[in-house]
């Protein structure tokens, strides 16, 4: 019962729409904390600003994080074919 509106599939496209801008201000808002952390860091070293410190200040789950955006990237156009169809 609650899988319609967790994927925003009840009110069609449009519901989907605002479930992705939603989604994307939540994304946004989780890159600006690692740019955030990245420079606080460069900061508390008293070094230039140096992206790859959150890189690799992330450890091992990185690269699971990494291949999420990736698997999300890949599915996202079968989301719009699946969007066209309703």
């Amino acid at each position: 019962m609650a899988a319609p509106l967790h994927f925003g599939t009840f009110g069609g496209v449009w519901s989907k729409l605002i479930w992705f801008a939603f989604g994307s201000f939540l994304t946004a808002l989780a890159v600006s904390g690692v740019a955030i952390y990245a420079l606080r860091l460069s900061r508390e070293k008293r070094a230039a600003v140096v992206w790859t410190t959150a890189w690799r200040g992330m450890g091992v789950w990185r690269w699971p994080a990494l291949a999420g955006i990736g698997a999300a990237l890949a599915l996202l156009p079968a989301l719009f074919r699946a969007a066209g169809g309703d």
